[in-house]
């Protein structure tokens, strides 16, 4: 577009701006007034796909994801994600748009899904529509900084070009052990063209390509090691067109071991393989509609399973950021990554620590406020 269309959007955001503070208590409808304001001239039945990102308070440069290519100025993770969708959702001209759900009920239907031990993916790939480079003056007349379809012998100058956006993200940036589950639901895959794709494929960095993920459809992954690994997405349409997405997690590997369930005080002891017994608790009051709660990592002096709990040396990790999200249910840290701190040169917990029966204390893990 041109810089007539740039000055008169820069204008309304600066105005936005300067009155944020005192529309921050209710609900700041003034931008979509004043964008409704200046399209007031624009047949909006006429925009392709309901979507025209010019009308949108952009949160980020849809472009950048256009599936085109992957490069380092295009990873995504859900920060990201959550801006390409909350930038289709202001660029909406009509009140329902296929595929597109609000804001409220898109972060829901993600966080209800979420669950130890797997990452549930979330992903979207719409057509939209924005002005073309010359809109103005050839396809569009602008009067008193507003915008008029425009005519010429009677018959509409189309304005717009097709744009296309795809993404698909993880809920977390890192994931505590060396295999998990991966699945990409139905109900959070957001499209307007569902009928143009084809399938997609995932490649995990693991070293085993691409592989084909259907929707709903649960895979387990498993790494060598940790590090950091690149999640290559790659979209094929029905046309034979393919589009790409990428996004990077940490896999932090203390053990290839998924995470067991956590027992109440009230159930029998039960060590995992490593020898460690998982407690949770709840507490009784709530904070935000939450309940604190706390996992004890027992790891008993004696090697005979399960014992009293004689000589405690309780450690306390300090309260969890909610971060690392329910996928990863000890939170940011646990007692293996203790354990691995404080090995001796033979590998063995020093006998001033080992000779006790070690309390690890998570609190509040996976949760987010």
């Amino acid at each position: 577009m041109n810089f007539q269309y740039y000055r008169i959007k820069f204008t309304l955001i600066l105005t936005l701006l300067w009155y944020a503070p005192i529309l921050a208590q209710t609900v700041n409808t003034s931008f979509a007034n004043q964008m409704n304001s200046v399209f007031a001239g624009i047949d909006k039945t006429k925009v392709p796909y309901q979507l025209l990102q010019d009308y949108a308070m952009e949160f980020t440069e849809l472009t950048a994801y256009d599936g085109s290519s992957i490069n380092s100025d295009n990873f995504l993770h859900r920060g990201h994600y959550t801006q390409i969708y909350h930038t289709l959702l202001m660029a909406k001209t009509q009140t329902n748009v296929s595929g597109l759900i609000n804001a409220t009920n898109f972060r829901n239907n993600w966080d209800n899904l979420r669950q130890p031990g797997r990452l549930v993916l979330s992903g979207l790939y719409f057509k939209y529509s924005r002005f073309k480079d010359n809109a103005y003056p050839s396809y569009l007349t602008v009067s008193n900084n507003k915008y008029y379809d425009k005519y010429v012998g009677g018959i509409w100058q189309n304005p717009y070009q097709t744009e296309q956006v795809f993404a698909i993200a993880p809920p977390v940036l890192s994931y505590n052990g060396l295999s998990l589950e991966v699945q990409l639901p139905a109900s959070l895959w957001y499209t307007n063209q569902g009928v143009n794709v084809q399938s997609i494929y995932i490649d995990f960095g693991d070293g085993n390509g691409y592989q084909n993920i259907a929707l709903n459809q649960v895979r387990t992954i498993t790494y060598q090691q940790a590090g950091f690994y690149e999640w290559k997405y790659k979209l094929t349409l029905t046309n034979n067109q393919i589009l790409y997405s990428h996004s990077q997690i940490k896999i932090e590997g203390v053990s290839t071991i998924l995470p067991m369930m956590n027992r109440s005080i009230n159930d029998p002891c039960a060590t995992d393989s490593l020898g460690v017994d998982k407690v949770e608790f709840h507490g009784t009051k709530t904070y935000l509609g939450h309940a604190n709660n706390a996992v004890l990592e027992i790891d008993y002096r004696y090697t005979d399973g399960c014992s009293s709990i004689t000589k405690p040396l309780i450690v306390a990790e300090g309260f969890d950021t909610g971060l690392s999200g329910v996928e990863n249910p000890l939170g940011d840290s646990r007692y293996a990554y203790f354990k691995q701190e404080v090995l001796d040169a033979s590998g063995s917990l020093p006998l001033e620590i080992g000779n006790y029966d070690i309390i690890y204390v998570n609190w509040d893990n996976g949760r987010d406020y």
